[in-house]
């Protein structure tokens, strides 16, 4: 059995911006937070600012804050982008392709963020990232984010509506199910924790069956992550994206 981490080895992720599919995703991501830059209303305080602070947590290479400190040249922006595996290489590229300056990557669980001992004026989770926390860890990362945020900072998640999408649209919560990324990759139902809400699933390739990866995920809404920020932030504001997808963005009012 292949350890976790070796997920992305099959489930692809596109971290080199310079491939086919991750020009791809680096098109979709600009378009998405130019959605966001079009809500002049709930990024006032921000613009109000010339110097911005941004960390991203679950960053990958670091396409949510550096695309979205791209789309705002005439500011002085420093980027923190953290993940837990080292894409430091992966990261320079993109900064270099956005002609973004000021970016340092650092390896860090997003659960540990509080040991830089910095405050951010934005902290961003783009990509999707929430099913990797349990409910009692989510109250953990928020309270962290809370924590090193300025007094008029903002959080900006990227988050899908999985219970519509996976439960009410899709045919995903099944037994198997085979997935279109790259080569043709296999899922499997494994178990559920009743103690952590995760749902376990086995994946492999078709084409090798014996390299297996195990992962847990947590299939949260959009009405269950605007509940917990709810409770750190007077206001979450909603961007639609498109289809399930939206920008959750938590600030005090």
């Amino acid at each position: 059995m292949l350890k976790n981490s070796n997920l992305y080895e099959l489930y692809f992720w596109p971290d080199d911006s310079s491939s086919d599919r991750g020009a791809k995703y680096l098109a979709e991501t600009i378009s998405y937070f130019k959605q966001l830059q079009d809500s002049n209303l709930i990024l006032r305080k921000l613009l109000e600012k010339d110097e911005w602070s941004i960390l991203e947590i679950c960053a990958g290479a670091g396409y949510g804050s550096l695309v979205f400190s791209s789309l705002f040249p005439d500011k002085k922006i420093k980027v923190l982008v953290t993940d837990t595996r080292d894409l430091l290489m992966e990261s320079a590229r993109l900064s270099a392709t956005l002609g973004v300056s000021g970016s340092v990557f650092k390896v860090c669980d997003a659960l540990n963020i509080k040991r830089f001992n910095q405050k951010f004026d934005v902290v961003i989770m783009y990509g999707l990232s929430t099913p990797h926390f349990s409910p009692k860890e989510s109250i953990k990362l928020y309270s962290s984010v809370k924590d090193v945020l300025t007094t008029d900072g903002m959080f900006i998640i990227q988050e899908m509506d999985r219970r519509k999408a996976i439960f009410l649209d899709g045919n995903y919560y099944k037994k198997a199910y085979a997935e279109g990324y790259g080569e043709r990759l296999i899922s499997e139902e494994k178990g559920y924790d009743i103690g952590t809400g995760m749902i376990e699933r086995e994946y492999y390739s078709e084409s090798n069956q014996l390299e297996k990866v195990t992962s847990k995920s947590f299939f949260w809404s959009v009405a269950e992550t605007d509940a917990l920020l709810s409770f750190y932030w007077d206001m979450v504001d909603k961007v639609s994206l498109g289809g399930d997808k939206y920008f959750l963005i938590s600030h005090t009012s």
